[in-house]
């Protein structure tokens, strides 16, 4: 089953997987000349298909491998929009970031998770380190990488491949996620998938309508395992571009021109 999504002007879907390289994470694939994307999706209805996401002429062509129903393709359309930000708000991009749409940022945007409970929970691993960096990309991958194989639902056509894990997995997965995790992360994982259809739906929507900084900021920190390096990711998946993080590598797409300003921040036990 196939069929188009109408993309803005100046949409390069080439664009955005060159330049979201650190962003993607399993289930996310991408073929050898960089332009498809691959993600095995577990839907509302507790179907797992895999998604095929490429650029034709009349738009973004997407294509599952199984027959859908109206709601299903809607919730499809739906993931595929926010992953590809074609909705994106670039008005909040300052006068000294106009950069991101020339160079970082392919018309403003940068893969992003098909809910904003995928980016949490990738957000809090990639900075389990207390920062996001590449040094730490590699051990990040490799521990998301294990958590959507252990957790994630996987493809009937190819059970080697897995759908991100559901909220309802992470919370009824406690052995599991203590073996691949440590007991801390344990528990701050199991914490963010009980607030899916409350602190994060209502995060979100606080997005959707534009609130003023300080009250998204506000709402997010009050998120379990937030830190600094944390909260910029999150404001990148948000679109927050008048956001000004903290953090040096975040700084890198958001805001470069700014001095450095190292945070302190200590790392979650992982010896268990």
């Amino acid at each position: 089953m196939s069929w188009i999504l109408t993309i803005p002007d100046g949409f390069s879907l080439q664009r955005i997987i060159k330049y979201s390289a650190e962003f993607l994470l399993p289930p996310f694939t991408v073929n050898p000349s960089m332009s498809v994307i691959e993600r095995v999706e577990e839907l509302d209805s507790k179907r797992i298909l895999l998604l095929t996401i490429s650029q034709v002429p009349a738009g973004l062509q997407i294509r599952t491998s199984q027959h859908l129903d109206s709601a299903e393709s809607e919730e499809v359309s739906h993931k595929v929009w926010r992953m590809l930000r074609l909705g994106e708000n670039l008005n909040l991009l300052r006068p000294n970031q106009k950069h991101l749409q020339r160079h970082h940022l392919p018309g403003g945007r940068l893969l992003r998770g098909a809910t904003f409970f995928e980016d949490v929970i990738k957000a809090l691993l990639l900075t389990h380190q207390g920062e996001f960096a590449p040094r730490n990309q590699l051990n990040a991958i490799q521990i998301i990488a294990r958590l959507v194989d252990r957790l994630g639902g996987s493809l009937p056509s190819n059970p080697t491949r897995h759908a991100f894990p559901t909220c309802e997995k992470l919370q009824h997965s406690p052995t599991l996620l203590t073996e691949l995790l440590g007991p801390s992360l344990e528990r701050t994982l199991r914490e963010l998938g009980k607030l899916c259809d409350t602190e994060l739906a209502k995060i979100e929507q606080l997005q959707v309508a534009q609130c003023p900084l300080p009250i998204l900021i506000h709402e997010i920190n009050q998120l379990p395992g937030m830190r600094p390096a944390m909260l910029a990711l999150l404001m990148l998946a948000l679109g927050r571009y008048d956001y000004s993080p903290r953090n040096d590598y975040a700084r890198h797409y958001l805001s470069p021109e700014l001095p450095s300003d190292k945070t302190s921040v200590s790392a979650p036990d992982f010896s268990d």
